[in-house]
């Protein structure tokens, strides 16, 4: 056993992930109308990152032995929701920020209306993404439930997140990670809970 473990590459298993991933959301997209709604959610979806939320949700797959090609569908809705979650993240009425992975945010590149219904399809996609998938409806119903649940969970984050900045003073190291364990932990957790 030490030697299967000595011999895996955690960087090459991370790549061939990724790109499975980024495959698969490519294809995921599509035939949303008009072309400028299509166009701003490839832009967000495809803008890049490390994608570890549908990474994490392969790996806990693969590691309770079950077919990775089964998880895939799960693992581009996840993807989708943090898109989203990042769009919606970037308005002026929340964080304001102009770049994201080192190009211009969706309302940047876009506008605000735009990038605010990309976000919404996106979330929507990810639920049809789950509901088509080759999967039981039991199981499809269970992962509905576990991604609303965490869905509501950003929500309630972002808007301890909106509090804290409001205030304007530097949150507590408590109340900084009951934000992040809300804003952001919560799709890690999901992530592996539904692969």
């Amino acid at each position: 056993m030490q030697e299967a473990i000595a011999s895996f590459d955690f960087g090459e298993y991370l790549e061939k992930a990724r790109i499975l991933v980024e495959d698969a959301l490519d294809a995921s997209l599509g035939p949303e109308k008009p072309e400028k709604l299509r166009e701003s959610m490839r832009y967000s979806l495809l803008a890049g990152g490390k994608r570890l939320r549908p990474i994490l949700c392969l790996a806990a797959c693969e590691l309770a032995g079950g077919e990775v090609e089964k998880a895939l569908p799960t693992a581009v809705a996840l993807e989708m929701i943090h898109t989203m979650s990042l769009i919606h993240d970037d308005l002026p009425s929340m964080d304001n920020d102009d770049l994201r992975h080192g190009v211009p945010t969706t309302h940047k590149k876009f506008d605000m209306p735009l990038a605010i219904l990309a976000g919404d399809v996106l979330y929507s996609k990810a639920y049809q993404t789950i509901s088509k998938s080759k999967l039981s409806s039991n199981y499809r119903s269970q992962l509905v439930t576990k991604l609303s649940k965490a869905c509501i969970e950003i929500c309630e984050g972002q808007v301890d997140d909106i509090k804290l900045a409001e205030n304007k003073r530097i949150p507590t190291e408590s109340e900084y990670i009951k934000m992040i364990e809300k804003k952001t932990a919560v799709l890690f957790e999901v992530a592996c809970a539904m692969g």
